[in-house]
């Protein structure tokens, strides 16, 4: 049997719901001298979210790609029914294919109800039941096929929870 680590496989699922329109902090600017005669200070830039969480996902692609060799450690990113790329060849394993893809999605607005989080999840778990390069290159031998999935969301409380895991031990 072949077996290949949880950490080989990885599936990011964002929330696209209108939480994650919401700014969460500003940022300053201002590096440059400070004060004196005609000095103009330039205006803070506020940050959503959900800014906040695809620089959280980008961050983490890119160490895992800095330390581990390539096609040892895959990564794909899903929003609500769509996304995670092409598959888990080595050419979608890079930030171009990643910040693509979230660009299409665009940044979420305030005016929606609910969050496609549950919908997300489903498509994740399609995605980590797909075989990667290195599995399908195993030949006579059973693969333990196995991953991660990393939800980020936010939850309004334990009831919210309990659904979302159902729901991932349901698929």
């Amino acid at each position: 049997m072949a077996l290949f680590p949880a950490s080989h496989k990885t599936v990011f699922v964002l929330d696209h719901g209108p939480y994650f329109a919401l700014p969460c902090h500003q940022v300053e600017f201002d590096v440059g001298r400070r004060g004196g005669p005609g000095f103009i200070p330039l205006a803070s830039i506020s940050k959503s979210v959900w800014t906040v969480a695809v620089e959280a996902v980008a961050e983490y692609c890119r160490i895992v790609w800095d330390i581990f060799p390539r096609g040892e450690r895959l990564i794909r990113v899903v929003v609500g029914e769509g996304g995670g790329g092409e598959g888990w060849e080595d050419q979608e394993q890079n930030m171009n294919s990643v910040m693509e893809g979230l660009a299409t999605v665009g940044r979420p607005t305030g005016d929606g109800r609910d969050s496609s989080i549950l919908e997300g999840v489903g498509r994740a778990m399609e995605l980590l039941c797909e075989p990667s390069p290195r599995q399908l290159k195993v030949v006579g031998d059973t693969v333990l096929n196995r991953g991660r999935l990393v939800v980020v969301t936010t939850l309004e409380g334990d009831s919210q929870h309990q659904q979302l895991l159902r729901a991932v031990e349901q698929q």
